[in-house]
């Protein structure tokens, strides 16, 4: 399963903002691709490969979110304004009120897992907050080989069929304990 060239992700290592940025792969080398903050109005800041050094192949295996974008022209800013604005939102409420303080420090935040309606935190937000690799969504959804579009699904409650759950369960039960069932959406 391929990725789209095309993916709404945070990648704090690379990009410490605490922002979604739009992220574009050229070709198929992997070798070219920007990124686009789109979080303040007005023309984005675009950085490439030349600002950073990394591939792509990098660039999605530090992403802690990545979600399959669009083909919208990037030339629509208040589109992919508004777009940044509800994945931020979505994603990373939290991180945006502790922001200053822990740049300022010299740490940069890590993305908490969404909680449940009953506030007990989801096997996948356990699994990445626990993990002793340091692994994100994407790694996860590569690992288990479904899209990573489909691990935010589970994740936000959605149904997923039983031979996808167990897949992701597998993965996540190397570090916890985890089955197929407690990946079905709550009551």
């Amino acid at each position: 399963m391929g990725l789209t060239k095309r993916q709404m992700m945070f990648v704090p290592k690379m990009y410490p903002n605490p922002t979604f940025v739009l992220f574009f792969e050229k070709g198929d080398t992997g070798l070219s691709w920007t990124i686009r903050d789109y979080s303040e109005k007005g023309s984005p800041k675009t950085y490439g490969r030349r600002d950073f050094g990394w591939t792509a192949d990098q660039v999605r295996q530090e992403a802690k979110y990545s979600f399959d974008a669009p083909a919208v022209d990037t030339n629509e800013i208040d589109y992919w304004h508004e777009r940044t604005l509800e994945y931020n939102k979505q994603y990373l409420v939290n991180l945006t009120k502790s922001h200053d303080t822990t740049i300022a420090a010299g740490v940069i935040p890590q993305a908490t897992a969404p909680d449940n309606a009953d506030g007990k935190e989801d096997k996948i937000g356990q699994y990445l907050r626990v993990s002793k690799r340091d692994h994100n969504q994407e790694d996860l959804s590569r690992r288990a080989k479904v899209s990573a579009s489909t691990i935010s699904r589970i994740r936000q409650g959605h149904e997923a069929r039983k031979s996808i759950r167990v897949a992701v369960a597998n993965v996540i039960s190397e570090e916890i304990p985890c089955s197929a069932d407690d990946l079905l959406p709550l009551d």
